[in-house]
């Protein structure tokens, strides 16, 4: 009986023995993870058929590369080096990257014969709005103990020239009164960076504005990490026209990545009158119509309040509608709250027979002057649509 059992235990151990001898052999790497169904370990190609006789054996002088800063919309490359210290040729073949903005450019053609070394070069392309990226790429060599090798790059995508902040908001604007704010402007590759000239989107209101640009001092450049900056003071005079506030300052460079950019001007300018009416937006300035037919129009109804100390001698006029299927027109001034406001009626419309037209998204517009010392203009902006 016990030769019996010895006979079993020893067979057991030769197939065992012998099992991992063959794993051993055909370059299998076995780690406790990597049997966990679905692990990403063991979704990753296994690498090349292992040679037939003398090994290869393949060593990497570094796995990873830090590119540092990159412009964004750039391509950058870096020769990773590998060499051989087996006895057999190296081959090596793409085994994919993480993403679609990391590529392998260049392999070897040949294998790597034993004790000569190659270059592979993976290259990042920095089409991507997050700042710090970490990408890598497999490649699958026939070397059975490092069947796979898995090069990485990092790095931070920087644009060329950036605006802090982005945009300059005055929430609620008195039309007498005069703010100023800042935005500054940074290059961050081009230490000859120049602001060359500016202007405004909307022609209309750029009376309105001073623009003072200024060089920042090297201490904020050197702080913000970047190589020239511009202080970009913007002012808004009175006298602005009453409603929302949307302009934009454009600053035109002498950067051929960037030649022109963009600080949008927002805010609401308040005073002594304002616009009220189902369906207005005040905080917007817009009176939302919406989508009408064609034979039916349509019809609001707002009211122009005025208060202060000239409410009772403030006459006003429609200076213009855009577009001229926009009708609008005012009513007889009336006390309101025992003659501490004046009211006059606006009404809006849009006539049956109208063209087809689109101005959901950029506005019709009613321009109202008025003879009030402060508020010489109301800007009404109109969103609707004429549908047949």
């Amino acid at each position: 009986m016990k030769t019996f059992w010895i006979v079993i235990v020893s067979a057991a151990l030769g197939i065992a023995l012998g099992v991992g001898t063959s794993w051993a052999r055909i370059g299998w790497n076995i780690e406790p993870d990597s049997l966990a169904l679905g692990s990403a370990e063991a979704e990753q190609p296994a690498g090349l058929a292992p040679a037939v006789g003398p090994q290869p054996k393949v060593v990497v002088e570094t796995d990873e590369h830090d590119f540092g800063s990159v412009a964004y919309d750039d391509s950058v490359e870096f020769a990773f080096s590998l060499s051989n210290q087996g006895q057999g040729p190296l081959r090596l073949e793409s085994g994919g990257t993480t993403c679609g903005k990391c590529t392998i450019s260049r392999l070897p053609p040949e294998p790597i014969l034993p004790g000569e070394k190659s270059d592979v070069v993976v290259e990042y392309h920095a089409a991507t709005s997050e700042s710090d990226f970490r990408q890598s790429a497999t490649i699958l060599t026939n070397d059975p103990l490092t069947p796979r090798v898995v090069l990485s790059v990092t790095g931070k995508v920087v644009v060329p020239a950036r605006l802090s902040p982005a945009a300059l908001v005055f929430s609620r604007l008195a039309v007498t009164e005069s703010v100023t704010a800042s935005v500054r402007a940074f290059s961050y590759f081009d230490a000859d960076f120049v602001i060359q000239s500016f202007d405004f989107t909307d022609p209309e209101t750029s009376q309105f504005f001073d623009v003072v640009i200024q060089p920042l001092p090297d201490a904020d450049v050197k702080t913000a990490g970047a190589q020239r900056g511009y202080d970009v003071a913007v002012t808004v005079k009175p006298g602005m026209p009453l409603g929302p506030l949307w302009q934009v300052l454009l600053l035109h460079t002498n950067l051929a990545s960037m030649p022109e950019l963009r600080i949008p001007i927002e805010g609401n300018v308040d005073s002594d009158i304002s616009i009220a009416g189902a369906g207005f937006d005040r905080d917007n300035g817009v009176l939302n119509i919406g989508p009408i037919a064609r034979r039916a129009g349509a019809e609001r109804k707002l009211l122009v309040l005025i208060r202060g100390a000239d409410r009772h001698s403030v006459h006003a006029s429609i200076a213009s509608c855009e577009p001229a299927s926009i009708q609008a027109t005012l009513g007889e001034p009336a006390d309101l709250n025992a003659g501490a406001v004046v009211q006059i009626p606006l009404t809006v419309k849009i006539p049956p027979g109208s063209p087809p037209a689109n101005y959901m998204i950029n506005y019709g517009k009613i321009l109202i002057e008025t003879d009030h010392p402060d508020a010489k203009q109301i800007r009404v902006w109109v969103q609707f649509a004429v549908e047949n």
